[in-house]
């Protein structure tokens, strides 16, 4: 009986540090980030680049929410994205809102997104694509960690 009482003990000890051990992808890329945007549109040849935009990435269980505050670009925010591994990074992928300011200044206005890319597990860089059909004919921004290259400015 004594033995049986100890394998059982064993057993749960073992079940409770398995069932603990294992972070989970969206906890791995929880934080806030700095980095610079590239805007593409069809209206013009050259990108506009913007230096010193934040995201966040908030864990909500398996998944993630992220908000995006660019200072050229608005707010942005992506609900419930899916956070899964893959070798050193996590990807990220889910829709969402934009909403953008007003080139006059009086208001926003409001676009779907699709955002998708990776952030590595140890929070290092990261390589965001946000789409946006409707904004001047499509625009496509991409956002990366460190301040922009002198050949993008």
């Amino acid at each position: 009986m004594k033995k049986i009482r100890t394998l059982l003990m064993v057993a749960l000890a073992a079940v409770t540090l398995v069932s603990c051990g294992k972070e989970e992808a969206s906890e791995m890329i929880e934080g806030t980030y700095t980095g610079y945007t590239s805007a593409k549109f069809s209206y013009s040849p050259n990108p506009i680049v913007s230096d010193g935009e934040t995201m966040v990435i908030t864990a909500n269980e398996e998944k993630v929410d992220i908000a995006c505050m660019f200072n050229r670009w608005g707010t942005m925010t992506v609900d419930k994205a899916t956070a899964k591994e893959s070798g050193d990074n996590v990807a990220v992928s889910g829709s969402g809102i934009a909403l953008i300011p007003s080139m006059t200044g009086d208001g926003s206005s409001s676009y779907d997104i699709t955002f998708n890319g990776t952030v590595a597990k140890d929070k290092s860089t990261f390589d965001i694509t946000i789409e946006m059909p409707a904004l001047m004919g499509g625009t496509v921004i991409t956002y990366k960690n460190g301040k922009a290259p002198a050949s993008d400015k």
